[in-house]
């Protein structure tokens, strides 16, 4: 017996022992992977991962006894993480971005910044925001429209956020990348030749600080640099860290080396066309007898018509847009607004002006929220409802892309903001995708649908409205 033991307790050792020696060669086996193929570095992480990590808190009213820097679930939807798996199944069903301008006029471009930014941002806070962008773009060669979308997207334009999930306008989290900083200079990796190789830019100006973050300058200085950065490692680190599928470097600078999902770079690409758009680089919506309620097409849905409601006892009629709260709604048509008021249930809005609408308590309404409905030519009606507020009354008429509203959670319990849309004819529901055509990217393209809604729709016994996908693992981008 002792002697089994015995040798139980050998072979545990030896096991131990063997553990030991594969953690302590570990490091030289990923030296030599850096300097072979791409494919064989794949097996390894080149370098420690650079990622973020938040400390989260799930209620507002909570926020006294939240721990210090943490961001709130509400927080975290706006930044478009929750739910995790977004992004579209194939990336390259997005269109092409458009260009920016070859030449940007500073107060044109703080304009389009006022528009996409939150109601409460004020036009003094823009042209800092605008020239800081164009002038730290232009020095590391990043698109000043792209770093504005950052700005509207990570902080909402406020210059002073400061928590878990980053500093400033950007929301940089300095623990990122202060390791690679030997004093103003910024260490990075560059692939060339089949392996990579320490690149360094120079950062001379300010000190990569939480107190220069909170400016604007220090933040679009370094946001500039960052971004550079981050394009010339991107796509090459993304089969190292098993990356999500995405499109561009931006989602680098969001998660760091390993993307999670492609939610923020989707919505940040919107915000950039929404800037074009008024900036007036590019044309609205292309023009139709029923045209998008929201700026910067195509825009994604999250749903469509037919999927089930209030567990099955109604079905969905309308179309719900991907969108951020406080988002700009406009007409999709002219007409004249037959209904501008709430949801107490089934039947017509009851009418209400729109300073009192903005108080009444959301909790008390019916599943439209607020909404406003304009009769348009041929006895077609268009629907839009969960807003935060909107601008106009019954009898007003009103030109295509006339702002009427923002995109908001009343009528919601649970859903993140969004945009409802729906199109009647007669009365009659007509599927809003009819007439949007490519304006609209539906949701069967959508990774976070089909992770979804089908088991909804299985439970219910309602068959699936679209042809299941044949692959839905993560992927390469």
């Amino acid at each position: 017996m002792r002697s089994r033991a015995q040798g139980r307790l050998l072979a545990l050792v030896a096991l131990l022992l063997g553990l030991l020696l594969g953690l302590a060669v570990t490091p030289s086996v990923r030296g030599q992977a850096e300097t072979d193929s791409l494919a064989a570095a794949a097996k390894f992480w080149p370098w420690a991962r650079r990622r973020r990590s938040v400390d989260v808190y799930e209620k507002d009213r909570e926020r006294g006894a939240a721990p210090a820097g943490a961001v709130s679930g509400t927080e975290l939807q706006r930044l478009s993480l929750r739910p995790r798996d977004q992004g579209l199944l194939d990336p390259g069903a997005w269109p092409r971005e458009p260009s920016s301008p070859a030449e940007i006029d500073v107060a044109r471009f703080a304009s389009a910044i006022v528009r996409v930014c939150p109601r409460q941002t004020t036009t003094d806070a823009a042209p800092p925001i605008a020239e800081a962008a164009l002038r730290h773009g232009e020095a590391f060669g990043v698109d000043p429209f792209l770093l504005a979308a950052v700005v509207q997207h990570q902080s909402a334009c406020e210059p002073s956020r400061d928590d878990d999930w980053g500093v400033g306008l950007t929301r940089i989290h300095p623990r990122i990348y202060a390791p690679d900083f030997v004093g103003r200079t910024y260490r990075h990796r560059r692939y060339a030749g089949g392996a990579f190789a320490e690149a360094r830019i120079e950062l001379p100006a300010v000190p990569l600080t939480r107190e220069v973050l909170r400016t604007v300058d220090g933040n679009l200085y370094f946001a500039a640099a960052f971004l550079s950065a981050w394009s010339v490692q991107c796509p090459h680190t993304d089969d190292l860290f098993d990356s999500a599928p995405h499109r561009h470097a931006v989602s680098h600078f969001i998660f760091g080396d390993r993307v999670r999902d492609a939610g923020p770079e989707d919505a940040i690409f919107t915000v950039r066309r929404r800037l074009l758009e008024h900036y007036g680089a590019v044309e609205d919506a292309t023009p139709a007898a029923i045209g998008s309620p929201l700026g910067g097409a195509p825009r994604l849905a999250i749903s469509a018509p037919g999927e089930p409601r209030d567990g099955g006892r109604r079905l969905h009629r309308g179309v719900d847009f991907v969108s951020q709260e406080g988002e700009r709604v406009v007409a999709a048509a002219a007409g004249r607004v037959i209904a501008a008021g709430l949801d107490r249930g089934p039947g017509p809005l009851v009418t209400v002006a729109a300073p009192a609408a903005a108080v009444l308590p959301r909790h008390s309404l019916g599943p439209r929220g607020l909404a406003v409905e304009i009769l348009h030519p041929n006895g077609v009606t268009s629907l839009y409802a969960h807003l935060a507020a909107y601008k106009v009354a019954v009898g007003d008429e009103v030109e295509a892309g006339q702002l009427i509203g923002y995109v908001g959670r009343s009528g919601m319990h649970m859903s993140s903001a969004h945009l409802h849309f729906g199109v009647f004819r007669d009365g009659a529901f007509v599927d809003p995708r009819d007439h949007l055509g490519e304006q609209l990217l539906g949701p069967e393209l959508s990774r976070h649908w089909w992770a979804t809604v089908p088991q909804r729709l299985e439970r219910r016994g309602l068959p699936l409205p679209y042809p299941r996908p044949t692959e839905l693992s993560r992927g390469r981008r």
